[in-house]
C-alpha cells in the first residue's frame, strides 16, 4: 500500500520506524492503528476526524449540541464526552475512541436522531390534527 506513495526505501522505513515508536521497520509488523496513522499522514486527511464531525452533526440534529463557534464546539465536546462516558456504547471520550468504537458511537447517535425525527413527526401530526378539529 505504501508503494503507491512512491517513497524510497529509506523514507518508507523511517516512516514505519517513527509510527511504530522504533518497534519495527517492516509494514507487516505494524499494528492496524500504526498502519492507519501512516496512511492518514500520507493521504492528508483523517477519516476518524470526519467521523467525529459526524457525531457533532448528529448531536446538532437532535438538539443536543448548538452553535458552531470555537466556544460552542468546546462546550459541545464537553457535553458529548459527558454523554459518552455515562450512556455511550463505548465508555470513552470522543477523541479517545478508536475507529471501530467510533462506528459504534455513530450508530448510536444515528439511532437517537431517527428516534428524534419520529418524535418530531408525531408531534407535528398531532398539531395538524388539532388545527383540523378547530
Amino acid at each position: 500500500m505504501l508503494n503507491k506513495f512512491r517513497l524510497d526505501e529509506d523514507d518508507k522505513r523511517g516512516l514505519i520506524f517513527r509510527h511504530s515508536n522504533g518497534r519495527t521497520l517492516k509494514t507487516k509488523e505494524l499494528t492496524y492503528q500504526e498502519g492507519y496513522n501512516i496512511l492518514s499522514e500520507l493521504s492528508g486527511f483523517d477519516s476518524m476526524d470526519i467521523m467525529r464531525k459526524k457525531v457533532f452533526a448528529l448531536s446538532r440534529e437532535i438538539g443536543f449540541a448548538y452553535g458552531n463557534s470555537r466556544e460552542d464546539n468546546k462546550m459541545n465536546l464537553a457535553k458529548i464526552n459527558r454523554f459518552l462516558l455515562k450512556y455511550g456504547t463505548v465508555k470513552k471520550k470522543l477523541n479517545d475512541l478508536r475507529y471501530k468504537e467510533l462506528v459504534q458511537v455513530i450508530s448510536q447517535f444515528e439511532a437517537m436522531a431517527k428516534s428524534h425525527q419520529k418524535k418530531q413527526m408525531t408531534e407535528a401530526i398531532k398539531q395538524i390534527q388539532e388545527l383540523l378539529k378547530n
